[in-house]
């Protein structure tokens, strides 16, 4: 989905990162973050995880997930730039999605 409406990634991104606006903010958390959260955590398995370890919680590893996700499909015009691979959006596609199940999996 990132890759086919990198504007709604670029709304969520920046959202996340600066609303000034408490009561904005408070939407996108409970209209769209919290309902993601809690249709994702369970197919991360988290309930079998053991407390003592140290992997970040699954919630802050869905976000970082999408939020590097969603950065780099939404800058992917400069990072072509920078790096060949954003050149072809079928090729970056894959590797994101490759980063992000490693993020997910740690």
């Amino acid at each position: 989905m990132m890759s086919e409406k990198p504007q709604f990634a670029r709304l969520m991104v920046a959202e996340m990162i600066g609303a000034e606006d408490e009561a904005r903010s408070e939407v996108i958390e409970t209209r769209l973050v919290r309902p993601m959260l809690a249709l994702l955590l369970p197919l991360l398995g988290e309930e079998g995880r053991d407390s003592n370890e140290q992997a970040p919680d699954g919630a802050l590893r869905l976000i970082a997930s999408f939020v590097m996700g969603g950065l780099v499909i939404s800058t992917r015009p400069f990072l072509s730039r920078l790096t060949p691979v954003a050149s072809d959006e079928v090729r970056l596609q894959a590797v994101v999605s490759m980063l992000m199940t490693r993020l997910l999996s740690a």
